[in-house]
């Protein structure tokens, strides 16, 4: 048992590195244990499995885009762990990367049953509202994922811009687009277009 928690400590320093190749060595590491877990037969070593294998694992599986092998982990996190948010939201999130929006919007109502203010979740089906066209319900979702600060979710601010923008209400926009700007990664390449904007349409 102890081997497989040493084996987790260095998949996850593997995964805080960030390189390519150490997350490789952090999957191999994961891949381990995984087996391990599924070699096991008895109640006691099942108790074992933890459910933060699956989704760490999962994690890195969406990071490399490979979006099935995600799925999988963290629908097996969600049989040990059903009701948790964070889970629920990152098999969402990797649901909409399949193009399975109907099915990702559920899950986020679920956690927003349970949490009604949690930002994530409001943040995600707003995506989801914004690719079926929905925009109005978009713009509600946008808006309660900023309710609480904001600069964890920068993108909203930049749809709400949009949305504001098409709307003609000026001044909404230019709010919006200066806080996307604001809380942007600097490395955002949507940066420079939200600046131009700022400069062409704000007083």
């Amino acid at each position: 048992g102890d081997n497989l928690k040493v084996r987790d400590a260095l998949a996850r320093a593997y995964t805080a590195s960030g390189t390519n190749e150490n997350q490789r060595a952090a999957l191999a590491q994961y891949s381990f244990i995984v087996e391990q877990y599924d070699s096991f037969t008895t109640a006691r070593d099942k108790k074992r499995v933890n459910a933060d294998v699956y989704l760490r694992r999962g994690r890195l599986f969406f990071k490399l885009s490979q979006h099935k092998k995600a799925l999988k982990d963290f629908e097996k996190a969600m049989v040990l762990e059903p009701d948790r948010k964070e889970l629920l939201i990152q098999f969402a999130q990797t649901l909409q990367k399949t193009g399975k929006h109907k099915e990702a919007d559920a899950y986020l109502r679920k956690v927003l049953e349970q949490d009604n203010r949690n930002p994530a979740a409001h943040y995600h089906l707003g995506e989801s509202l914004l690719e079926a066209n929905d925009l109005k319900g978009a713009e509600s979702h946008f808006k309660q994922a900023v309710a609480d600060g904001g600069a964890d979710f920068p993108i909203a601010y930049r749809h709400l811009g949009y949305i504001y923008k098409d709307k003609r209400l000026t001044a909404l926009a230019c709010d919006s687009f200066k806080k996307f700007n604001r809380y942007a990664k600097p490395n955002d390449y949507e940066r420079e277009e939200v600046a131009r904007l700022v400069e062409k349409i704000c007083k």
